[in-house]
């Protein structure tokens, strides 16, 4: 005589409650998978931005130290205020058309 093995047969609810936990477990792991990579591309975004603005920061601190110095304030006042030093001379170019009238 063969002995026969017994096979266990689980019932249907407790199949059906084991597919449920598994397609559940297999949910959020996809949707922690998704809100990953979208915190990473934030990330990689607002890394991004910090870096331009170190830069641009960098740029506001090297012109208020030019702002600062004495020929960056000469400079703008001849360019913008048409100002000169004492020991200037100024030479006033006549155009062709001046000379005709």
């Amino acid at each position: 005589m063969k002995k026969r093995k017994k096979r266990r047969r689980y019932s249907r609810p407790v199949i059906l409650i084991a597919i449920a936990v598994f397609c559940y477990i297999l949910y959020k792991f996809i949707s922690l998978e998704v809100t990953y990579h979208k915190l990473a591309a934030e990330r990689d975004k607002l890394t991004d931005e910090l870096n331009n603005k170190k830069i641009y920061y960098e740029q506001l601190s090297s012109a208020l130290n030019q702002a600062k110095s004495d020929d960056y304030i000469e400079l703008l006042a001849k360019k913008y205020l048409g100002l000169i030093n004492k020991d200037e001379k100024i030479f006033i170019i006549k155009s062709s058309e001046d000379t005709n009238n």
